[in-house]
Parts: structure tokens; C-alpha cells; sequence
């Protein structure tokens, strides 16, 4: 329905997306999911993260599905011609989360993977709809005796995605694009970008 039921949700507040990464010998990838609440409509998308292998990480895949998830949202928001709204953005990188949607004006200048960062802070402060995010316990699938609520099942099914698109790309290896549409000032010494301060 080219996200018209998602569209709906986040007009209503009720919203979610969720992601997650997936890091391993120098490649990363992340899937991500929003959807309805508590819905089948739901779209699903996966990213292999850009960067250098010796920049790639486990953060940095964080990062990337939460970039995923307001590159998707915004989509949809202009497709749909949505101005206002609310959508709830989770993941089980703490981090990441506390980074992305920090009350700072701006991201870490000297933190790392500056890059990605800013790119999707630039991405949120673009987006017509307002962001609230929500922690996920990592790996709850591993607990026999947990209860597993809809924001861990989503966590567990990108995690699995995220793994599986790692298998099928990493042969290729990282993207390689040297910017990412948003980003604050590229930087780059001897033709090699430069992620971190």
C-alpha cells in the first residue's frame, strides 16, 4: 500500500520503528522495521554500513539502522504529504540512541564515526514528525524465562535479518560511497575520509 497504513500510524502517534546491527571482520550491516503498531503493515529494509573496514564496528551498525529508520520515515512522511506525527525509533544500541537523539544542538564533533552521526541527526531535524525513542534489551531471545513484548520480538527479527544480509554482502565488502547525504563536513587527508576526531 506504499506505506499508506504506516503513514496513517504515524499521524496517529502510534508508530514504531525498530532496527538493529549486525558487525563482523571489518563489515556491517543493519536491518530496520517500521511499522504500525501492533500491525502486520510494516515495511522492512537492510543497509550495509559505508566505511572502511577499519572503521567498521558495532556502534557503527547501530548507527546505521537508526539513519535507516528516519531516511525510510521521512520517505514516507513526503509521500504522503505527512507534516506532523509521532513515531517511536528503538533499538538495543544504548549508545547509539543516547547519541542520535541527545538534547545537544549538535552531534559529537569529537566523538567517533562523526560522520554517520551527523548524518542522521541531519535526517531527524529534517523529518516533519516528532522522534521519541525507546531502549531495547539486546539478545532477550537467549532468556528462556523472559516475556518477550513486541519491541523484543522486533529486536530479535532484525537481528536475524541484520546477520543474514551480513552473510550475503560481506563478499563484497563495505559500500564504497565516501559521503553520506546529510553529513557535516566531509573531511578527508590523502583521499582517505576521516569518521572520527
Amino acid at each position: 500500500d506504499d506505506g499508506f497504513h504506516i503513514a496513517q500510524a504515524i499521524q496517529d502517534g502510534t508508530a514504531i520503528a525498530v532496527s538493529d546491527g549486525s558487525y563482523k571482520n571489518g563489515f556491517g550491516t543493519s536491518a530496520l522495521i517500521t511499522e504500525a503498531a501492533y500491525s502486520r503493515d510494516n515495511i522492512i529494509a537492510v543497509n550495509a554500513v559505508p566505511g572502511d573496514p577499519a572503521t567498521q564496528c558495532s556502534y557503527r551498525s547501530e548507527l546505521a539502522g537508526i539513519f535507516g529508520q528516519a531516511i525510510l520515515v521521512n520517505t514516507i512522511c513526503a509521500l504522503h504529504g505527512i507534516t506532523n506525527g509521532t513515531i517511536e525509533s528503538g533499538c538495543d544500541g544504548e549508545e547509539a540512541l543516547r547519541q542520535v537523539f541527545s538534547s545537544e544542538r549538535e552531534a559529537n564533533t569529537v566523538g567517533s564515526h562523526f560522520d554517520l552521526l551527523s548524518a542522521t541527526r541531519t535526517a531527524l531535524q529534517a523529518s516533519p514528525v516528532t522522534w521519541k525513542f525507546h531502549h531495547i534489551k539486546g539478545h532477550q531471545d537467549e532468556d528462556l524465562d523472559a516475556t518477550l513484548d513486541c519491541w523484543a520480538l522486533l529486536n530479535i527479527q532484525m537481528d536475524s535479518l541484520a546477520k543474514m544480509y551480513w552473510l550475503e554482502s560481506s563478499p563484497h565488502g563495505p559500500p564504497t560511497i565516501s559521503n553520506i547525504m546529510g553529513e557535516y563536513w566531509p573531511v578527508f587527508i590523502h583521499g582517505q575520509k576521516i569518521h572520527s576526531a
